[in-house]
């Protein structure tokens, strides 16, 4: 069965070559940051897999800090 989770993205696309992307997990209410569109999947899909294993992330695909 499929676990739904509920994503707001925020972009900053001031320099159409440097987007940075805020995600905020609904759930949750955690946030991090990335930059790019392939780091914004990547960072979706790894935050959701440590979720659904008990993790709990506290840092961006780019090593960011995040607010838990």
């Amino acid at each position: 069965m499929n676990d739904y989770h509920t994503f707001v993205v925020r972009v900053w696309a001031g320099d159409p070559e440097r987007l940075r992307f805020q995600v905020q997990h609904l759930q949750s209410g955690e946030e991090w940051q990335c930059a790019g569109p392939a780091a914004l999947g990547r960072l979706i899909a790894e935050r959701v897999h440590a979720r659904a294993h008990g993790e709990t992330p506290h840092q961006t695909a780019n090593g960011e800090k995040v607010k838990p």
